[in-house]
């Protein structure tokens, strides 16, 4: 049965690659679990895509950076926000 906790992870199978947006919040031990239920580990994702860096997005991060020497940081062009009237 999966668990459920503040934050958010998104994965998407495409074939070839394995995606997964966000790390989910506070430590990885929800998101691995979940991971595991589903069937994925930590070293079936080819890309690991942090919408940003607040811990409710990230906080899941440390077991990627324990299987991969490669981080590629990616300004967006621009941010914006949408202001309610």
């Amino acid at each position: 049965m999966m668990m459920a906790k503040l934050g958010q992870s998104i994965f998407v199978d495409i074939g070839d690659k394995k995606i997964l947006i966000d790390a989910g919040a506070g430590n990885a031990n929800v998101l691995l679990h979940n991971m595991d239920v589903c069937g994925i580990s930590v070293t079936d994702i080819d890309l690991l895509v942090l919408s940003h860096g607040h811990l409710e997005h990230a906080g899941g991060l440390r077991p990627f950076l324990n299987v991969s020497t490669t981080l590629v940081p990616i300004k967006p062009l621009r941010s914006f926000a949408i202001l309610q009237p």
